[in-house]
């Protein structure tokens, strides 16, 4: 027997699209954008939703960064179009960019189906998908974005950072140049595109991305543009503070790259040109000290955690956190005397072996055939948007090995089938609201509501307000 695989899972559970369905989208024949993010890794983190999007679009609008991930969507895609093609080198990003989501939404007003597809998350550091959504909206087409794999996430595991452990912020490289008093440097810094620092025009092809340790000055930061960068963070950390260079993984086979160099290695051409630094390199710092903890009186943790100097001690879970994580074990070995084990840990450990579920711990022990149908409506979910509540309890319903009290179950409550899938009696099953249509219109205006209000506080204070307000109106819409 044939083990299945992940595609033929997922193909048996999907096919075919109850014709309900089919027919719902039939009659909304009209204009629509979808955008979506690949991941950064390749092929191997789009996810099923947006690959359902890319084979049902009339038109496939995609901007990825290597040819595998390009060839899958070819080969899933209708018809495609590579936006790749609008870049220039001596081109303003800005017109690019404006290039980019204007064919994009002519494809909307040509009443397709149009997916916008990007690397990373479709959002972040995204000018034209933000671009094309809000002139979409206001020009009355559905237009929504669905999140991806962003290098903010492949960092945080590559490099074992968990950003609740103390705060963590980021920033553009050039953007952060011109802001002064931003770091916190008892956070986690992330500095975006250090290797673009200055540039107007963008390259962003394998020939020049990928070439580590032979970079064309052209069409990257120049190392002044880079000396900047060291002139802004030295007074903060000091010069010999480490700086993580890190490029996610983005090729089949290919592994992240990771270089520890520091603040005054910044001026260093030598340096700079050995780490390979590109537009696609991100800049990481770990914070400057442990978590400080305000014992004083008053605070809520008066007289209940130790002094930061105690760091050590498994009281004080924040800082034991942070120096757990690896980025800064690398970063200060002088803190990897933490033991692996704590007091405490070490007694949870040996409470395992005599370890028992609470009773309220039930296992899952829906049939065969109920488990298939909730994978079912999961995995088809953006795709019942124009269906009401008694058309998708009919489609979940209708599989024929079900038994004639899990149809019933579904029928009455299809809205919150986790209760069904637990075996909740009638009575104690909660109704849950389905989303629709209305919903996601209402969710739209509440977006345009946030904006409206953005530009009600620029009004009003027009005189300190500079681009970067305005900027972020057109964000948020």
């Amino acid at each position: 027997m044939t083990t299945p695989t992940f595609w033929n899972t997922i193909e048996t559970l999907v096919s075919p699209v109850p014709p309900v369905v089919l027919e719902a989208e039939q009659q909304c024949k009209k204009g629509e954008l979808v955008i979506v993010g690949t991941g950064i890794a390749s092929v191997r983190q789009m996810t099923i939703e947006a690959l359902d999007y890319i084979m049902q679009a009339d038109m496939v609008f995609y901007l990825v960064l290597d040819l595998a991930t390009e060839a899958f969507i070819q080969a899933h895609a209708k018809k495609s179009e590579n936006l790749h093609q609008y870049y220039g080198t001596e081109k303003p990003r800005i017109r690019t960019y404006t290039q980019m989501a204007e064919v994009m939404l002519n494809s909307v007003r040509g009443g397709k189906l149009t997916v916008g597809v990007m690397y990373g998350h479709p959002g972040v550091f995204v000018n034209p998908s933000h671009r094309a959504i809000d002139i979409a909206r206001h020009e009355g087409y559905e237009a929504k974005m669905l999140p991806g794999v962003s290098a903010e996430d492949c960092l945080y595991a590559d490099l074992g950072i968990d950003p609740s452990t103390t705060g963590c912020s980021m920033f553009e490289a050039t953007f952060l140049l011109f802001e002064k008093d931003r770091i916190d440097t008892r956070n986690h810094l992330i500095i975006w595109q250090p290797g673009a620092i200055g540039k107007s025009a963008m390259i962003f092809d394998n020939e020049h991305v990928h070439k580590v340790g032979d970079n064309n000055f052209s069409t990257v930061a120049s190392p002044t543009d880079v000396v900047k960068l060291a002139d802004y963070l030295e007074p903060l950390y000091g010069p010999d503070f480490p700086v993580f260079s890190y490029v996610a993984a983005m090729r089949p086979l290919e592994k992240f790259k990771l270089e520890k160099i520091t603040i005054k290695d910044l001026r260093d051409n030598a340096v700079i040109k050995r780490i390979g630094l590109n537009p696609c390199t991100t800049f990481y710092l770990p914070p400057k000290t442990l978590p400080p903890i305000n014992r004083g009186k008053g605070s809520p943790w008066e007289g209940t955690l130790p002094r930061v100097t105690e760091a050590k001690n498994d009281e004080l879970p924040t800082a034991q956190a942070l120096l757990r994580t690896s980025a800064y074990r690398m970063s200060h070995p002088e803190m990897s005397v933490a033991p692996l084990y704590t007091k405490r840990e070490l007694e949870a450990c040996e409470e395992l072996k005599n370890f028992v579920p609470p009773e309220s711990e039930k296992p899952l022990s829906a049939s065969p055939a109920l488990r298939r149908v909730a994978m079912k409506v999961a995995l088809l979910h953006h795709r019942f948007q124009r269906l009401d509540r008694d058309q998708i309890a009919e489609i979940a319903a209708s599989d024929p090995d079900l038994t004639k009290d899990e149809r019933e179950r579904l029928l009455h409550y299809v809205e919150n089938i986790e209760s069904i899938l637990k075996g909740t009696p009638f009575s104690r099953i909660p109704p849950l609201p389905v989303p629709s249509v209305n919903t996601f219109a209402q969710a739209e205006d509440v977006v345009d509501e946030v904006a409206d209000i953005f530009e009600a506080v620029i009004e009003e204070n027009e005189h300190h307000v500079t681009g970067k307000g305005l900027q972020l109106v057109a964000l948020v819409r």
